[in-house]
């Protein structure tokens, strides 16, 4: 069965078009993606081994992310780069720093709104690493939905 990684971007994961050899490549579609993102917007990224230790700083304009290897870091960078470009982000001072703040809340909610409107594809595990991340901040899911 030919596929054509074309056929990948316009929404359906390369992985399940049946042809496993070029399953390896969907990171570095994510990888380049991304890249031109941040160049455009300007940001410089930082890398961390982990995905909970992922952070932004909007005065710097500067991210610390996991590498991009699959979709949950994907997201994840997205999510972070969200918090840096989204026009409607609120500031945060040490006082409003704690999850129940809702410039906090709100911040969370359009960094995943925009990580989801600038994402190649979105993928239900996507979809579980956002719902995980507003758990933490007592957010549900159905938030990011609702305008």
């Amino acid at each position: 069965m030919a596929n054509t990684i074309h056929q990948g971007l316009q929404g359906t994961p390369i992985w399940r078009l049946g042809d496993r050899r070029i399953a390896s490549v969907v990171p570095m579609y994510q990888q380049i993606h991304f890249q031109h993102l941040t160049a455009f917007h300007r940001v410089v990224v930082a890398y961390c081994p982990v995905m909970h230790l992922a952070q932004s700083s909007t005065r710097e304009r500067h991210i610390i992310i996991p590498e991009i290897v699959d979709d949950p870091s994907y997201c994840c960078a997205l999510h972070e780069l969200g918090h840096i470009i989204e026009p409607t982000q609120q500031p945060v001072n040490v006082w409003d720093s704690w999850i129940g703040s809702p410039n906090v809340r709100h911040n969370e909610i359009e960094a995943w709104r925009w990580a989801q409107a600038h994402a190649l594809w979105w993928t239900p595990e996507m979809d579980a690493v956002m719902q995980y991340a507003l758990w933490t901040y007592g957010i549900p899911a159905s938030a990011v939905l609702s305008a």
